[in-house]
């Protein structure tokens, strides 16, 4: 325990001045520049958005309200990891339209900054959930990418907006449709689908050149693979 602390006497941490970094935004905006926020304020694992800070309010705000006739745009980016636990994932980044400050939002601003502020907040977490991928938990989350590659003909490559707007159109029309039985067998059956693959150590582009393969074609495969086995299992003897 700090020095103290037995006798209820805690030390506490002084709010930060960030009138010097503030400042320093709004000059770049001024001189037509951007800057990069992270506005969840925070890295997580999570598959739904972490409450907004509401530091990029304040920024684009604080700036318009400084400098009369500035207009000031808000681009909402999507960083949308396909394994986010695996090294060097692969990453897909989407760029939302820009989000106009309305100017209206300055009187606001200048009587109740958390109420201008909350409004404009508002705007920029629809943007950027119209660019990640999200979904209510992680069941839920592996259920729409195993949809998604379901629903996708095998040999067609999604960009990556279309693969955007098929992931937010599940997320959508399930969250409307979620406790009907006939969706709740479904998914039942997907989950039970995705525990075949992982038993069997496949996947589902597997599934699919396996129903491709006929009688010699699976015949010269089979004595392929024992051909890669051989050397292997003779070099693993002992001695």
């Amino acid at each position: 325990l700090p020095k103290g602390a037995e006798d209820g006497d805690w030390k506490v941490l002084k709010r930060i001045d960030q009138s010097e970094v503030y400042e320093a935004v709004w000059q770049r905006l001024q001189c037509g520049e951007a800057i990069g926020i992270f506005p969840e304020g925070g890295s997580t694992d999570r598959t739904d958005l972490l409450p907004l800070k509401a530091g990029v309010t304040l920024m684009a705000l604080g700036a318009m309200e400084k400098y009369a006739g500035l207009d000031v745009h808000i681009v909402a980016v999507g960083i949308n990891y396909f394994h986010q636990h695996r090294f060097r994932s692969r990453v897909m980044v989407n760029f939302g339209p820009p989000i106009r400050v309305d100017r209206d939002l300055l009187p606001v601003y200048a009587a109740s900054k958390r109420e201008a502020c909350g409004k404009l907040l508002s705007q920029v977490e629809e943007g950027m959930r119209a660019v990640t991928l999200l979904a209510p938990d992680f069941r839920t989350h592996v259920l729409f990418n195993t949809l998604r590659r379901l629903y996708t003909p095998p040999d067609v490559r999604l960009t990556s907006r279309q693969y955007l707007e098929l992931h937010h159109r599940f997320r959508v029309g399930y969250a409307a449709v979620a406790e009907e039985p006939q969706i709740v067998e479904l998914r039942s059956q997907i989950e039970e689908y995705l525990t075949q693959l992982s038993a069997n150590s496949v996947t589902d582009k597997d599934v699919y050149k396996s129903q491709r393969v006929h009688g010699v074609h699976a015949l010269a495969l089979l004595l392929l693979r024992v051909l890669y086995v051989f050397p292997l299992w003779a070099v693993s003897l002992p001695g």
